[in-house]
This record gives C-alpha cells, structure tokens and sequence, in this order.
C-alpha cells in the first residue's frame, strides 16, 4: 500500500513539472505555425519534422534537440538560434541566415545548404565558419 502511494506521488511531482514545460513549448509552437515569427522562442525538442517553415522568422529561439528532420526551412531567418544536438537530416536550408547560430552536434545528413549565410557559424564539429562575415 505505501508502495503505491509513493509511486502515486511521484509520478503526480513528475506531471507538475514536465507538463508545464510542455505547455509552453506547444504555445510556442502554435505561435510560430499561426505567425510565421517566433523571435526567442522556446522550441527546444519540437516536432517539427517534414513542417513548412519556409521564410519564417527564428531569430534567437532555441531549437535545441528539436526534430526538424525532412523540413522545409528555405530563406529562413535562424540568426542566433541554438540548433545545438537538432536533427536536420535530408532538410532544406537554401538561403537560410545563419549567423551566430549554434549548429553544434546537431544531425546535418543529406541538408541542402545551398545559398545559406555564414558568419560566425558554430558548426556541428564546434569550427566557427566565417565564410560570409
């Protein structure tokens, strides 16, 4: 019996603490699909996967672990965001604004980079790439 009431009131500690979290990233998200801008944003482990996100606005938000695999992210504005440890695999990036973006560790198999802006770039393997400064 004091078994099942712990485990009760663990996993009730766990919900208050993770759903909330989960709450905000949602309502972050529902921001950026209705507007197309999300400056800031907390996005960190979205499910973006295969989402149309073509010239939206990203600017500083933090896409950390987000899954944006398969994404349409052409002429994007990711100045500043932290897309550290994101799985970018087989997305597009085509005139897309990277400076000062994070891109450390972050899963980059098959991107399309093609036209993508540079500078101050820290890559997946950490190199700052300064190719359009």
């Amino acid at each position: 019996m004091r078994f099942g009431i712990g485990v009760a009131a663990f996993l009730l500690t766990l919900f208050c603490f993770v759903l909330p979290a989960h709450a905000a990233n949602s309502d972050a998200l529902s921001h950026l699909l209705e507007s197309r801008s999300c400056l800031g944003c907390d996005l960190k482990n979205a499910d973006l996967q295969n989402a149309d996100l073509r010239a939206v606005n990203l600017r500083g938000a933090d896409l950390s672990g987000a899954n944006l695999s398969g994404a349409n992210l052409m002429a994007a504005n990711l100045q500043q965001a932290n897309l550290s440890k994101a799985d970018l695999t087989h997305s597009t990036l085509f005139g897309v604004n990277l400076f000062n973006a994070n891109l450390r560790q972050a899963i980059v198999k098959g991107v399309r980079f093609g036209s993508a802006r540079f500078c101050h770039t820290t890559l997946p393997d950490g190199e700052v790439f300064d190719q359009d400064c």
